[in-house]
C-alpha cells in the first residue's frame, strides 16, 4: 500500500465503488477481504480492495472524481468473482 494511500471506512467505499456496504461487510467477515482495524472501525484502502477481487488493471478502472474506480466495471467485476468464491 502507498505510504500517502487514505484509508476508508466500508459506508465510505461502497459510495465510491457501487460495491454494497452487504458484500464488503459479509467478505470482511468470511476473510475474503482484509483490512484494518482501527478501534472498532474496518479500514481499507480502494486499491487493496481492487487487488484482492482480482481487479488490477488500471486501464479497465479508469479514476473518476471521488478516487475510486469506474462503479460499473467495478459490480461486474465483483459480482463475477462471487460466482467463483461460493
Amino acid at each position: 500500500m502507498n505510504e500517502k494511500e487514505k484509508l476508508h471506512t466500508i459506508r465510505q467505499v461502497a459510495k465510491m465503488t457501487g460495491i454494497s456496504e452487504y458484500f464488503l461487510r459479509k467478505n470482511i467477515r468470511d476473510g475474503n477481504i482484509k483490512v484494518i482495524m482501527c478501534g472498532n472501525r474496518a479500514k481499507l484502502s480502494i486499491s487493496m480492495l481492487m487487488g484482492q477481487l482480482g481487479i488490477t488493471s488500471t486501464a479497465d478502472a479508469e479514476q473518476n472524481n471521488w478516487g475510486g474506480v469506474n462503479n460499473s466495471y467495478v459490480r461486474e467485476s465483483v459480482y463475477k468473482q462471487t460466482a467463483r468464491i461460493t
